[in-house]
């Protein structure tokens, strides 16, 4: 398994520490500034991208359930749910998408992952 580091980015792609706001580490040694605003916002993005999955795979446990089992899941209105699946799918792709947006790799030397 691979590790990656990452930076936050400011909307025109510059490094969170280069914009020229005070990115002074804390007495608790965490950043402060933009850079710490960057790394909030980072870290709620892949927590409702993780939600956003996790509903989705509730959703299709529903939708299995009442096309395999339709005597334990009731009657399920098998349209209504997959709508959800696909609604939660598309809403963690668009998170995941605006989290790729502040996130750069870590050195020159990594590229990164490959544009989708």
């Amino acid at each position: 398994m691979t590790s990656t580091t990452i930076k936050a980015v400011n909307n025109n792609g510059t490094p969170a520490a280069a914009s020229g706001t005070t990115t002074k580490n804390t007495a608790n040694g965490r950043p402060r500034g933009i850079a710490r605003l960057r790394d909030l916002e980072a870290q709620a993005l892949i927590s409702l991208a993780c939600d956003a999955i996790s509903a989705a795979g509730d959703a299709g446990h529903d939708l299995h359930t009442a096309i395999y089992r339709p005597e334990e899941g009731g009657e399920a209105d098998t349209g209504r749910v997959l709508l959800d699946a696909l609604a939660c799918l598309e809403t963690a792709d668009h998170y995941l998408r605006m989290l790729d947006g502040i996130l750069i790799p870590a050195s020159p030397d990594d590229p990164g992952p490959e544009p989708a």
